[in-house]
């Protein structure tokens, strides 16, 4: 969903298509004109960025992140860069910061985080120095915190969490102190709620 709680997108996996909506005031969702939109393959995970000017896709098979530029007036999206990535990288998740500079995608199949910038005018992402960041085992999701200083993955095949430091100058990564902690068995997916202050 975007920041304002207007637009709603789906990746659907099967299909290789991303669907927009618009959200009703009862919660009721409607179809954009245009929808759903094509991605390059399988579409795993979807992000939009706190500004709401990019939609960001990960596809499994061809292993690319499709970046959608945005329409923050009627959430209608025009196909962007599309950044390609290494074979069998497996990118299940991905998040953007809450500034809109930097998006982080779980990378299952090199079990790291790739960290890259994102360009303001055109949504273009660049790998940021020393990603892809380890201290990870397969993570097939990932979720940041309200303040985008940490980001933390679920390893299943380990049996823990990974908490991840942002740099906010740089935006590498670097484990928390403790990092990995234990979970139940086979974590799959993480979510961060905000602390009442």
């Amino acid at each position: 969903m975007d920041h304002t709680g207007s637009f709603l997108y789906a990746a659907n996996y099967l299909d290789s298509t991303l669907s927009a909506y618009k959200v009703n005031t009862d919660g009721s969702l409607a179809a954009l004109s245009g929808s759903p939109y094509s991605t390059p393959r399988v579409a795993a995970a979807v992000a939009v960025d706190p500004l709401n000017r990019f939609v960001f896709v990960a596809t499994l098979g061809t292993e690319t992140i499709t970046t959608f530029s945005m329409n923050s007036s009627t959430g209608a999206l025009t196909t962007g860069p599309v950044l390609s990535l290494p074979d069998n990288t497996g990118a299940f998740g991905i998040v953007i910061d809450p500034t809109g500079r930097f998006a982080y995608v779980a990378d299952e199949g090199a079990s790291t985080v790739a960290g890259y910038s994102i360009d303001a005018s055109t949504g273009a992402l660049q790998a940021l120095p020393g990603s892809p960041f380890g201290g990870v085992q397969y993570p097939l999701t990932i979720a940041m915190d309200s303040s985008g200083g940490y980001v933390y993955l679920p390893n299943p095949v380990q049996n823990t969490v990974s908490g991840l430091h942002v740099d906010s100058t740089t935006g590498a990564l670097t484990p928390v102190p403790g990092s990995p902690f234990p979970a139940g068995t086979t974590p799959f997916s993480v979510t961060v709620v905000k602390r009442s202050q």
